[in-house]
């Protein structure tokens, strides 16, 4: 069952569900809450059945007008599991990487419109 995420009380074991094309594969998957430090930083462990060996963290700093945001995926298997990282380079291909970036500068400023409408762009969405 996904939890109802509220935006000004995220706490560990809330649930996002992302859909999402990055370049030209489609990400269907949940993230799930592990570490919350409300206005610095939020980290979710991607799952689709079963927890993925993969992270989202968000780093949120403030800057003269408005919020810098770092966005990081860590791909990887905690502990022994780690013999079995080399086979992430399959799925998390350059081109992979290069798509993600794309996306992030594409989508970060769309966020920026979302959350705070008629900033920047102008436009209300």
């Amino acid at each position: 069952m996904v939890d109802d995420v509220v935006v000004d009380d995220v706490v560990v074991d809330d649930v996002v569900v992302i859909d999402e094309f990055i370049g030209r594969r489609r990400l269907h998957l949940r993230g799930d809450v592990e570490a919350v430090e409300p206005g610095r930083r939020l980290v979710w462990r991607f799952r689709k059945l079963v927890p993925l060996p993969a992270r989202l963290s968000l780093e949120l700093t403030a800057v003269p007008g408005g919020v810098s945001v770092r966005h990081t995926v860590t791909p990887g298997w905690p502990g022994i599991g780690r013999a079995l990282d080399p086979l992430l380079r399959l799925y998390f291909t350059p081109r992979f990487t290069a798509d993600l970036d794309a996306h992030v500068r594409t989508e970060f400023p769309l966020l920026r419109d979302y959350l705070r409408p008629g900033s920047a762009s102008g436009t209300d969405n």
